[in-house]
């Protein structure tokens, strides 16, 4: 799963949000590169946890090579971010390491994008071996951040989910979402409409 997001649009919050609503029903590694033991301590007080026995998914500070600590375990990884700088092509390379060492688990992996843009930094490199793949825009003018679903492949409704979106606050200095939307939506003939709610498969996407 790919979540693309331009700066301050929500990743790690994305990111921390499934870590915590997972945490008790399945190992969660989470992997950061940014900050330092304050400053992820802040966000987790932030998100309400007042006692570290609270956090019971795998903290590790990690800026690179992290296919070396993704296994075939029934586990999700998730990577808060992946930095790349230039050749961006590179970016299916290091997919490519993460998608072949899993088997019974899940990676998130977190993706720097330009504002506006559809696809991270690497294009559609980015998408050849994701199930999932959002992305993330702040919305200045409405003070909100929109989550639009880029590519779904076998999604639970039978219906082609590409290109519906969700509006959502970040609030709590960046560590809560909360919906604008009752339900999400998605274009039709230049407008929009919103369908009934559906239930996602994973907890994240309440």
């Amino acid at each position: 799963m790919i979540i693309a997001g331009s700066k301050s649009a929500g990743k790690t919050s994305l990111a921390l949000k499934i870590a915590m609503d997972n945490q008790n029903m399945i190992p969660v590694r989470y992997m950061h590169s940014e900050g330092g033991d304050e400053e992820f301590s802040e966000r987790m007080q932030n998100m309400g946890i007042t006692s570290e026995n609270q956090i019971r998914f795998e903290p590790m500070k990690c800026a690179r090579d992290f296919h070396d600590y993704v296994s075939d375990e029934k586990k999700i990884f998730i990577i808060d971010y992946m930095e790349i700088h230039e050749d961006f092509s590179k970016i299916a390379i290091m997919l490519k390491k993460i998608h072949d060492k899993l088997e019974n688990g899940i990676a998130i992996v977190c993706l720097q994008k330009k504002s506006g843009a559809l696809h991270a930094r690497g294009d559609e490199f980015s998408k050849e071996v994701s199930r999932l793949y959002l992305s993330l825009d702040y919305l200045p003018e409405e003070m909100c951040t929109k989550v639009t679903i880029v590519d779904a492949k076998a999604p639970k409704l039978d219906e082609n989910l590409t290109g519906w979106f969700r509006k959502v606050k970040i609030k709590r200095k960046g560590t809560q979402l909360v919906p604008i939307d009752t339900c999400w939506a998605k274009p039709y003939k230049n407008k929009e409409y919103r369908e009934k709610p559906f239930a996602p498969r994973n907890k994240w996407g309440d």
